[in-house]
């Protein structure tokens, strides 16, 4: 109109309006959204006008219920009142990196700020009585802990473990159910949110006990815990300690699905917060955890294996990482773990003769040396409390179970925990001469037949060894094998005061 009728219109109380900030809330409130047809662009300018006279008040309740808060899905939500109450609220509209927005997308992307605002409208938005006011929060631990069950399985929730990425399927819910989302989703989700935790989380303490979170080499999900069993180390074990310390309610750290490089948890992040949960891979530490996983269940360390269903190949791994990682620059590291070792069944035992020689089948070849050339995988594992090892180059055939076998690679290990050795004479009286020669049956005649003149023939050595006591108390002793008896096929063994020597004239001893 002109403005002549302009003026008219004013003198009679109906002139137009002045659309100023005030007035185009008063009338965007009267809709039930933007005013249609209204693009972004159109949105995002009734936003920047109705912030113009609010920003100098600093009072933005005017907003409450406009349809202009731009979120990051593309739509606009409304304005509501601020939810102080602690946690995540469905109404929050969150300012959060992409990393974060990344997290809960496509979920929840209704529940952040858009990205990409004009700097005058992102800067009010930074306003922290706008904040006050308003349902527009900076994102915080607590709201990120709020949203995690929209994302991550809800039956997860309160676990200290879960099993979510196999080998055969990829990713494994709890029941042992597979689902495709899962696949696609958790792993991108878990390296966003641990990039989040890592350089942006405040306290990691609000993350504990709510799912589990850290992933491991071996596809299970460890919760964050901060109590006396911090069971996941930082780097990976060998395969089949992972797969013991796993059994053991353990773990070692994926750090390719935590989007960190094992040198980055080391280097960059060496005064995390992260070591309040997580234990650092040296000896110590692994024997640490193993001394109190043991503690908690109240038994003892053979028990614990025993029910954890620990392989032999498994605690071998154990043993032969002991052998050589409880050595630095020559010196064992471990003299304060020496009796907790000690009671840890992953040593070798020699195998008991008489089913060693059942199942041997180059028993008639050889009857001593080294026990299946050095090769201990299937011997079985125990601990070392009440065993002995045995002096070297005894014949195998007298050692049992009650003997630590020692080769080359565990021998330094066994040297540091005080295993007492058996000696040569000792082992000859304890597994041959106490016994009757009625239960030698147990050990086949070839090797008794080897070992009595054995004997005999280092018998002067020994015999020095002991100030001649081990030839007194063979003098008692029937252990010398005579001639087969042609008709029985069998033979006797009589003490060496029973016997003489065929080639002696013994014709001067008659009368």
């Amino acid at each position: 109109p002109s403005d002549g009728v302009i003026s008219k219109l004013r003198a009679t109380g109906n002139g137009p309006k002045i659309a100023d900030a005030t007035f185009v809330r008063w009338w965007l409130a009267t809709l039930p959204g933007p005013p249609s047809p209204c693009t972004r662009f159109d949105a995002l300018f009734l936003l920047d006008h109705c912030l113009s006279d609010l920003k100098d008040r600093n009072d933005f309740s005017d907003l409450l219920g406009l349809r202009l808060l731009p979120l990051a899905d593309g739509t606009f939500g409304k304005f509501q009142e601020s939810h102080a109450t602690p946690g995540h609220h469905k109404s929050n509209v969150y300012i959060a990196s992409e990393r974060v927005r990344k997290i809960f997308s496509p979920e929840l992307r209704g529940n952040f700020l858009s990205p990409g605002l004009p700097i005058e409208i992102k800067r009010v938005f930074e306003n922290k009585m706008l904040q006050a006011q308003l349902n527009v929060l900076p994102i915080e631990d607590e709201h990120v802990v709020g949203m995690l069950g929209n994302v991550f399985p809800k039956q997860w929730e309160g676990e200290r473990s879960v099993l979510w990425k196999s080998k055969v399927s990829g990713i494994d819910s709890k029941d042992g159910k597979d689902t495709k989302s899962a696949k696609t989703h958790i792993p991108r989700r878990l390296e966003l949110l641990w990039q989040y935790l890592l350089r942006d989380a405040k306290s990691l303490s609000s993350f504990s006990s709510t799912y589990p979170l850290i992933p491991t080499q071996s596809g299970y999900l460890f919760s964050l815990e901060k109590t006396e069993r911090k069971t996941i180390f930082s780097n990976p074990f060998p395969t089949r300690v992972q797969d013991l310390l796993r059994k053991l309610g353990c773990g070692c750290i994926d750090t390719k699905t935590l989007g960190v490089s094992p040198s980055d948890l080391n280097g960059r992040f060496a005064n995390h917060e992260i070591w309040n949960y997580v234990y650092k891979p040296t000896p110590g530490d692994l024997v640490d955890v193993l001394e109190t996983t043991i503690r908690h269940h109240g038994s003892s360390a053979k028990s614990v294996f025993h029910e954890a269903e620990i392989l032999n190949s498994e605690a071998e791994a154990l043993c032969l990482y002991l052998c050589e990682a409880a050595f630095q620059d020559g010196k064992f590291i471990l003299q304060d773990k020496i009796e907790f070792l000690r009671a840890l069944p992953i040593y070798p035992m020699y195998p008991n003769p008489s089913i060693e020689a059942k199942n041997s089948k180059s028993f008639g070849n050889s009857i001593s040396g080294p026990v299946s050339n050095g090769n201990t995988k299937n011997y079985k594992r125990d601990s070392l409390m009440d065993k002995t090892r045995p002096t070297k180059g005894i014949n195998r055939w007298l050692l049992d179970s009650g003997f630590v076998y020692v080769d080359t690679q565990i021998e330094r290990l066994i040297d540091q925990l005080r295993v007492s050795t058996m000696s040569e004479s000792e082992i000859y009286q304890h597994r041959l001469f106490d016994r009757d020669v009625e239960t030698w049956g147990e050990l086949p005649s070839k090797v008794v037949d080897e070992v009595t003149l054995d004997v005999l023939s280092h018998l002067p050595r020994l015999s020095r060894a002991t100030s001649g006591e081990f030839k007194i108390y063979l003098r008692t002793k029937r252990f010398i094998p005579t001639q087969i008896d042609e008709k029985t096929e069998t033979r006797d063994y009589k003490r060496p005061n029973e016997l003489y020597d065929p080639a002696t004239d013994l014709t001067q001893l008659l009368p």
